[in-house]
């Protein structure tokens, strides 16, 4: 996650992305402080909602799924026997 931190903010002074209109205004107006401030804050929702996705496709599939599953397969054996 830093890596990624560190890499977006060496992008965020590199030339070509000067070019942009308003990038150079928004530098010029927030301190370095502030852009890192906004830099870690976006990263840090970014990396709860993929978490937060990640952890709900497990509960889909190991939580409600394996469970129905399971009940369909007691309910198979209970009418083989």
């Amino acid at each position: 996650l830093f890596f990624l931190y560190y890499a977006l903010e060496m992008y965020l002074y590199d030339d070509v992305l000067l070019r942009i209109e308003g990038i150079e205004q928004m530098l010029e107006k927030r301190s370095l402080e502030e852009i890192h401030s906004l830099i870690f804050w976006v990263f840090l929702g970014g990396g709860l909602v993929f978490t937060l996705l990640i952890g709900g496709v497990y509960l889909l599939l190991y939580g409600f799924l394996l469970r129905k599953l399971n009940k369909n397969y007691q309910e198979l054996k209970r009418l083989e026997i």
